[in-house]
């Protein structure tokens, strides 16, 4: 082969490289995705032929884990597959800014004193947060280890992402694709039907925001919040007994005086106002995130 024909061999090469290089583009693996459409096919392989793996709905979160030719390699409920790009809103995951209020912090494996320790943290530290279970903190530890903090050594402090103040307006978004579904007392999914902690739970643990099962145990989870400074995304619960000596409903702050719940009186989830009977039955307000 003469050496204008290698030159123009590896010319070739090149450039075919870097046209699959830029069709095929892979995001940050901490990036996620919101369905913008009413409702999204999640389909197999990158193809409006392809087999259509499930239906997401708007408001939906994902992960995304690659691009190529105008669609978006995401992972949802442990399943791999691909969705149109026009309708997925990419955007960097939402984490919290934490303070550590205590020294010689155990930063853990796992969730759990049960999980060998990888660190520790003094006071004073500040880290990133990037979801919770339980009292538990997951946050970024040393070279972008996934790690964990017991959560009464810290304090959150501020969002650290410019679409962490979004996470609520997404949340009620989800919330609201829920409106209408049946109330079923101990229902913890939409096919079986919701009670009014099973929604909650189910809308939240959808964010990574998890937490009890139960009212009356839900709100001793979170931040207390007083009632003049609700903010939408907030948990409002009550005792709709009227005794004020106990918890056994809840629902999700939306703003101008309303909140989303499951209603065992009307029957399915429905928004209704913090007015009258809710006012009167209102018993405490708690927020899981700023």
């Amino acid at each position: 082969m003469s050496d204008m024909k290698k030159i123009c061999f590896a010319f070739l090469v090149i450039c075919v490289s870097i046209f699959a290089f830029s069709s095929m583009a892979f995001a940050d693996q901490n990036q996620v995705g919101i369905v913008t459409a009413d409702v999204l096919n999640f389909r197999e392989s990158p193809s409006l032929d392809a087999k259509i793996l499930m239906q997401l709905l708007e408001g939906t979160e994902v992960q995304v884990t690659g691009y190529k030719d105008g669609w978006y390699n995401i992972v949802y409920e442990d399943v791999a597959g691909w969705v149109f790009g026009e309708y997925l809103d990419v955007v960097d995951e939402p984490y919290m800014i934490g303070v550590m209020i205590a020294s010689d912090v155990n930063v853990r494996s796992g969730p759990s004193t049960d999980h060998y320790v990888v660190g520790s943290l003094d006071k004073g530290d500040e880290i990133k947060i990037t979801g919770r279970s339980g009292n538990w903190y997951s946050i970024k530890y040393e070279d972008g280890l996934d790690a964990w903090v017991f959560g009464d050594y810290v304090r959150v402090v501020d969002s650290g992402s410019s679409r962490g103040n979004d996470l609520a307006t997404r949340i009620i978004k989800y919330a609201k694709n829920l409106l209408g579904i049946k109330y079923v007392y101990g229902g913890n999914s939409p096919s079986e039907g919701l009670d009014c902690s099973g929604f909650v739970k189910y809308v939240f643990n959808h964010f990574g925001i998890d937490i009890y099962r139960v009212a009356a145990d839900q709100a001793t989870q979170g931040e207390y919040v007083d009632r003049s400074e609700l903010k939408p995304g907030d948990l409002v619960f009550f005792d709709t007994n009227g005794g004020h000596d106990y918890i056994n409903h809840v629902g999700i702050y939306v703003g101008g005086n309303e909140f989303i719940h499951a209603s065992s009186g009307k029957g399915s989830i429905v928004i209704s106002e913090l007015s009258g009977f809710y006012s009167e039955n209102y018993m405490k307000a708690k927020r899981f995130f700023r």
